[in-house]
């Protein structure tokens, strides 16, 4: 029994920190930030082969717990599943992507069923200190690298590719943190917040600050995690100003997030794509036959430029049944408060279709424990 608790433990460990390092920077990435210290690329490609062998095993295992105790689905997970079966599906008929649709759709119905297998053998106080260690250590080892470059990058991007990647992940990885905090010290919490906070605000990324605040919207009725917060963020922004250090606080200045970030650019020319065919759409390769790029940075124009406009509604209407199911179940509040952010961050980016970057991981181990885990988690005295 130990053995299966420190094997279980250490593969979902292996699995969030490999995660967390998809769309680290390599020297010829080309959609990435040139930067002076980066990740060597042996440790990103060590990092993708790890995260995405783990998410095939998961899947397997909840595929062979699926067919072996005939789980049933929530409604929530048919949705999605259903969501997920329709890109697959017009990815066979356009002959395009289809081994990527494939593995996203077999990702999506069978591993939250996998996870939480591997969930059932570690005690909930151990995952609590596995996900809290492993978010300070991954959130350590970017402060880190940030500062580095912080001379030449006033835009933190950890060991990321870009700021608006890591200002996801880390507020998808406090998503996480914060699900655990009915058990853990409000001294920790405080910390999380107020760690996460800073980095978010100096990755400069609009949208995830956003989510970070909708995150953040349980605390500000509780006043001593407010005080806290507020005083370990407010110190950290004194003695940057006072050290004379140069910020770019882009993240708060929400109201030109489109004219001055060149979205418009990519968003006028995917309207101009669905115009032109709004029926069948361009296929899964849409992005780039007809945008010109393989990031539209809006998942609901890229959606309609792939599928046209008939399937992307249906899509959407399974995708947004299974966020209001989501919304309206059992999962803890923070979970809740995740998947509000979810349909925003489509509108900045392409997170539907995207095998390799740390949003897929964690939006299914977030889904894991909005679905079929969280309302088993004992609560705090």
């Amino acid at each position: 029994m130990n053995f299966n608790k420190t094997f279980y433990s250490f593969m979902v460990i292996v699995f969030i920190v490999s995660s967390s390092f998809l769309g680290s920077y390599t020297p010829n990435f080309e959609t990435g930030v040139p930067k002076n210290f980066f990740i060597p690329g042996f440790l990103a490609g060590s990092a993708f082969f790890l995260y995405s062998s783990l998410l095939m095993l998961v899947s397997l295992v909840g595929f062979i717990d699926f067919i072996n105790g005939k789980k049933n689905i929530a409604k929530s997970h048919l949705f999605l599943s259903l969501a997920f079966s329709l890109l697959f599906i017009w990815s066979v008929v356009t002959s395009a992507e289809i081994l990527r649709y494939g593995l996203l759709f077999f990702s999506v119905v069978f591993f939250p069923f996998g996870f939480k297998v591997f969930l059932s053998h570690i005690p909930r106080v151990n995952l609590n200190r596995i996900i809290v260690s492993s978010f300070l250590l991954c959130l350590l080892v970017s402060s880190v690298f940030s500062i580095l470059n912080f001379p030449t990058h006033v835009r933190i991007s950890g060991f990321h590719s870009n700021p608006n990647l890591m200002g996801m992940w880390v507020v998808s990885f406090l998503a996480m943190v914060l699900m655990c905090e009915r058990l853990l010290s409000k001294n920790v919490v405080s910390f999380c917040i107020a760690f996460a906070g800073i980095n978010v605000l100096m990755t400069g990324s609009r949208l995830a600050t956003v989510v970070f605040i909708v995150l953040l919207l349980p605390f500000l009725l509780n006043r001593r995690y407010l005080t806290v917060i507020l005083i370990a963020t407010g110190l950290a922004l004194l003695y940057l100003t006072i050290s004379e250090t140069e910020m770019n606080l882009r993240g708060l200045d929400v109201g030109n997030a489109v004219s001055d970030s060149g979205r418009i650019v990519y968003w006028r020319k995917a309207v101009e794509c669905i115009i032109i065919s709004p029926l069948t759409g361009y296929g899964m390769n849409g992005a780039i036959t007809c945008v010109g790029v393989g990031n539209v940075h809006n998942a609901y124009l890229r959606t309609f430029v792939m599928l046209g406009v008939p399937l992307g509604l249906i899509f959407f209407t399974f995708y947004f049944s299974f966020i209001y199911k989501v919304l309206t179940g059992n999962g803890d509040k923070f979970t809740k408060l995740y998947f509000i952010g979810v349909p925003m961050a489509f509108f900045a980016e392409d997170y539907v279709t995207g095998f390799g970057s740390p949003f897929f991981p964690f939006f299914l181990m977030m889904f894991t424990f909005a679905a079929y885990y969280n309302s088993s988690f004992p609560r705090r005295n």
